[in-house]
């Protein structure tokens, strides 16, 4: 994410910018050869495309093209061209120019009224002050400033493309990811580049940016697109071989391309890096960086150890704008991982690395810290591992912090998920055996990464909240805090899912996955698959629930015994409920429906099973004061019964012919007062407006949407009730209803399902709702048969109206179609998120019991005035 890459790093992507400045070199021909750049120059010499001409050639026939400006600035020395680009071909030979060397340029072209000149001027101005020493600050922030003005003054469409490309570059510098993508949305919104070089430099800084944001896949097809626009003699073509090779290598790492193709495309973008002379032009793309690529991809190998150790000497001998952070941290994770380890090298590499971070910035310092963090519990030292470990978040946090827009936050947090998971993995495996304190340290770790920007969405709404500020997004709660809010018959099962995912900056291959038991009796920690094993047993398990053919009984036991077997063993008796708090691709897994193997109860018939997004946020839900049982208002089949259908840009949806039952079922469960609303009355616009207080439940029969590429897309189909609404119901504005306290039952389909954030859970609808306040939420896991869903949900209100608490009626449903002999796909998609206990609906009296009571009351009456009226008899 926003600086994944040093800030020294960042500013030689921004200066490779100018190997393009100005220029206008065509599309179809061979990039000109020196000599005829200078003829340019010759023939116009007041303009800068001759110039320009001359930056690609700075990596293979650097002296030639100083000597040819040395030559322009004797005969012309008042002219800023030949000024700008010596100051550009020495700084990007990585030659310290005076900052006085940029002004004065920068005041020449405005002396001459040369807008574009002056533009360029700035820009490599902008671009020194962001490199060393590393002052992005205020006078960068006038520079650019100024640099869109005079874009935007001149009318000029290139000029102003260019500005979005430089506000680009400076966010990648301050790591600012939400400022980088405005940037390309307006640089897009632009049009078409009216020029190769243009072209060029927007494909190279989306690229970066997909790189960035992780997004391999798009980054790799931005490269493409970026070589079929170079002739094959063109030396640029090095640089997108290059980025091509790292998207690449990133999959390959990520087990979604083939090692060896991955492999192929490395060597050949290597080759032609070093042939052209292009040995670093950012974190991923460069001789050097490929080297370091090479050696991930080949794991830990004596090729991998001579790649590693020659480019340390490479890039000690630069000096200026590069620290050898990266390939450090590559050379220790592989030493250490070696068979046998070497972890004495491990360890000074490691330290050398933390001593350059420290010279760096903040989030290479984190970098570092976790690598010697690794290395430190591999040495067996284990209190220092810890400090390092601890330390490092510590400052990923604070880079966190820096992202304003809370989306962009939550993608900042996925790129360092991997420091959590590897401190916890550690703590819990490098601890004294059945330490307590090992295992709550591991606990709080993986619950500073849960759920965080949902936690921090509550926060917001309620400052005070209902710890006075005890349980925060920086202080998780402990393993103390949970026992003593869970009821004794309740356990709560915390899941930490390891995903090999090696990258450059976090090389890490090796890892393990748990699962922490927690009852009010203790906690213990049990190891469990990871993802690499899990995720295709769920696929082909999950596929097995859809034959509804009883097959899935066999083939989950497994499943069941690797995820559940130990912690359902040391489960202290009377356990008559579990809370889930899930981890990578379990967020995906219908608990309710493993079982031991044929003939063993579902899990569903044993325990009452709901989910949370972390113990934090259950455990906060546990402590809020509960709403009083009230009514229940329900939005059902919105679409009007005439047309029997309803049609929203995303498909056309057929009416819900169940959903009306169901919906009245619901309806008769609760009290007078209640709301029932169908076709057309189901609306967003009535939703929004609506006066819920006295509202405990809020039931939602209806279609939703999912967006597995962008969250904020998904929504609840409803009518729209005005002509200001579309009928979606999306995330932002469920966040604005006012639903604190209450539950919700979303009954359509896929309301639980959602892309997974690494750490963050599912963005799901129904954690819109979570941000809404809602106390429960029942949603759905997969598509739902209306007739299925119907039945289900019937059920479900038939416990409720007997003052059921929401958990119990949720799994009376479920036991209910089991003993009907429902397959588990009718039932084990739907799942409880959030406290179980929730009570939407009043325990009723039954209407004979006041009249039994009387009839008691009235008999003991009877029987006491007989016995006095004998004794005044006998008297």
């Amino acid at each position: 994410m926003g600086g994944r890459f040093s800030r020294a790093i960042v500013q030689v992507f921004g200066l490779s910018g100018f190997l393009l400045v100005g220029g206008r070199i065509p599309c179809a021909s061979a990039l000109p050869s020196v000599g005829e750049c200078e003829s340019m120059v010759a023939h116009e010499p007041r303009s800068l495309d001759g110039y320009a001409c001359l930056l690609p050639h700075q990596g293979t026939q650097r002296k030639e093209v100083l000597r040819f400006l040395e030559a322009r600035l004797r005969q012309a020395p008042d002219d800023p061209r030949p000024r700008l680009y010596r100051a550009l071909v020495r700084a990007l030979a990585g030659d310290l120019v005076d900052e006085r060397e940029w002004e004065a340029t920068a005041a020449a072209f405005a002396r001459e009224h040369d807008v574009t000149g002056e533009f360029y001027a700035l820009t490599s101005h902008i671009s020194s002050r962001c490199i060393a020493p590393v002052t992005c600050d205020e006078r960068v922030a006038a520079l650019l400033w100024r640099a869109g003005e005079l874009a935007r003054l001149s009318g000029k469409r290139a000029l102003q493309q260019q500005w979005e490309i430089w506000r680009m570059k400076v966010a990648f510098a301050v790591d600012d990811l939400a400022l980088a993508e405005g940037a390309e949305a307006r640089l897009l919104a632009l049009g078409e580049p009216a020029s190769l070089w243009l072209r060029l430099e927007g494909l190279h800084a989306r690229a970066h940016l997909a790189w960035m944001v992780r997004d391999y896949g798009r980054e790799r097809e931005l490269y493409r697109e970026l070589l079929d626009a170079l002739a094959a003699e063109d030396p640029r073509r090095a640089v997108a071989l290059g980025g091509r090779a790292a998207a690449s290598a990133h999959l390959a790492l990520q087990g979604l391309e083939s090692r060896e193709a991955a492999e192929r495309l490395v060597r050949e973008a290597l080759a032609e890096e070093e042939r052209v002379g292009v040995t670093i032009w950012s974190q991923e793309i460069g001789a050097l960086p490929t080297r370091v690529q090479l050696a991930l991809l080949l794991g830990p190998t004596s090729e991998s150890f001579g790649l590693l150790y020659a480019t340390l000497d490479d890039y000690r001998r630069r000096g200026r704008w590069t620290a050898p952070i990266y390939p450090e941290l590559v050379l220790a994770e592989l030493l250490a991982s070696a068979q046998p380890p070497r972890l004495e090298e491990a360890l000074q590499v490691a330290d050398e690395t933390v001593q350059n971070a420290s010279r760096v910035g903040v989030y290479e310092m984190a970098r570092a810290l976790v690598e010697r963090s690794r290395v430190r519990f591999r040495v067996g030292q284990y209190w220092l591992g810890r400090s390092d470990g601890f330390a490092a978040l510590d400052r990923a946090e604070v880079l966190r912090e820096q992202q304003s827009d809370i989306p962009v936050r939550l993608r900042y947090a996925e790129s360092l998920s991997f420091a959590y998971r590897s401190l916890a993995a550690a703590l819990v495996e490098q601890g004294v055996p059945d330490d307590g304190s090992a295992i709550d340290d591991a606990f709080q770790v993986m619950e500073r990464l849960r759920a965080r920007g949902l936690m921090e969405t509550l926060l917001a709404q309620d400052r005070s909240g209902p710890f006075g500020g005890a349980l925060s997004p920086l202080k998780p709660p402990s393993l103390g805090q949970i026992r003593a809010a869970l009821e004794p018959d309740e356990a709560l099962l915390s899941f930490e899912v390891w995903r090999s995912e090696a990258a450059m900056d976090a090389p890490y291959r090796d890892g393990s996955s748990w699962v922490t038991v927690v009852s009010a009796g203790g906690a213990k920690a049990f190891r469990i698959p990871d993802a690499d094993v899990l995720e295709p047993q769920i696929r082909a398990w999950t596929g097995l629930l859809e034959r509804r053919d009883g097959s899935d009984r066999g083939a989950g036991g497994r499943l069941h015994e690797e995820l559940l077997g130990q912690a359902l063993r040391v489960l202290p008796r009377g356990i008559e409920r579990l809370i889930v708090v899930a981890d990578g691709p379990l967020h995906r897994l219908p608990f309710d429906a493993l079982s031991a193997g044929i003939g063993s109860p579902y899990l569903a018939e044993r325990f009452e099973v709901s989910v949370a997004p972390s113990a934090g946020l259950w455990l906060r839900s546990r402590a809020a004061p509960r709403l009083p049982p009230g009514k229940i208002l329900v939005l059902a089949d919105p679409a009007d019964p005439s047309a029997r259908r309803a049609v929203r840009r995303d498909a056309v949806f057929g009416a819900l012919v169940h959903a009306r039952s169901e919906a009245e079922v619901a309806l008769s469960a609760f009290p007078r007062g209640s709301e029932l609303r169908t076709g057309p009355p189901a609306s967003e616009s009535f939703l929004k407006s609506a006066n819920l207080e006295g509202v405990s439940l809020l039931h939602l029969a209806t279609h939703a949407v999912t967006d597995e590429r962008d969250p904020e897309h998904a929504a609840v189909v409803l009518a729209p009730g005005s002509p200001f609404e579309d009928g979606r119901l999306e995330p932002r504005e469920i966040s604005r209803l006012g639903l604190a306290g209450k539950t919700v039952v979303l009954a359509g389909c896929e309301t639980s399902a959602g892309p997974v954030f690494r750490g963050e859970g599912v963005m799901s609808l129904a954690r819109a709702f979570f941000g809404a306040g809602a106390t429960a939420v029942v949603g759905t896991l997969d598509r739902a048969r209306d007739d299925e869903a119907g039945a289900f949900f019937s059920a479900m209100y038939r416990s409720l109206g007997r003052g059921a608490s929401i958990g119990e009626a949720v799994v009376a449903a479920k036991r209910e179609g089991i003993r009907h002999g429902a397959p588990a796909a009718a039932w084990a998609g739907v799942v409880l998120l959030g406290d179980a206990r929730a009570r939407p609906r009043a325990v009723e009296v039954p209407p004979l019991l006041p009249l039994g009571v009387a009839v008691v009351v009235l008999a003991f009456v009877g029987l006491g005035a007989g016995r006095w009226w004998r004794r005044r008899r006998a008297e």
